[in-house]
């Protein structure tokens, strides 16, 4: 790859372009993207060129009484950014399909409910688009699935995508 995507400060999401050196903020610290100091927030498609990440992008007491967070796609040649904006809710842990075709990630249904069932988005990714990938078909694959999902990850083949639940 020519980028590497990392945990700056852990509260800043950075992109340094590796043979140049140069590093462009993607999430300032201002920007509480995940809980927690980890990265299983931000997700590298396939081709290397964008980043999905889930940020919740609201100020004062927007931000401290809602859940609303959403996935958002970042193109790291471009430093476009567009959203799959799933009108509130709790959208977390985006993960793209090894061949590219498909994007899932974990979403509770309702702003301000984080007892919300959690659940598990897929959707369908063109990328003839231009320079972002258009995002369609979003369906919850587990609804019929009573139990809380986790920490989706697809199959190599792309063929299924498996996850944790305490069933």
């Amino acid at each position: 790859g020519k980028y590497i995507a990392y945990l700056k400060d852990r509260t800043a999401v950075a992109v340094m372009d590796i043979k140049s050196g140069k590093e462009r903020i993607l999430l300032d610290r201002n920007v509480n993207y995940s809980y927690s100091d980890g990265d299983q927030s931000y997700a590298w498609s396939p081709d290397s060129r964008y980043i999905a990440y889930s940020c919740r992008k609201l100020a004062g007491k927007r931000y401290a009484f809602s859940t609303n967070t959403e996935i958002y796609i970042y193109n790291v040649e471009t430093a476009e950014t567009s959203v799959i904006d799933m009108k509130g809710g709790y959208d977390t842990d985006p993960v793209w399909s090894p061949d590219g075709s498909r994007i899932a990630w974990i979403s509770m249904e309702r702003d301000g409910y984080e007892a919300d069932k959690q659940r598990l988005m897929v959707a369908d990714v063109d990328w003839s688009a231009g320079s972002m990938p258009a995002i369609s078909g979003i369906r919850d694959i587990t609804d019929s699935f009573r139990y809380n999902v986790s920490g989706p990850a697809w199959s190599a083949d792309s063929k299924s995508i498996y996850f944790a639940s305490l069933a």
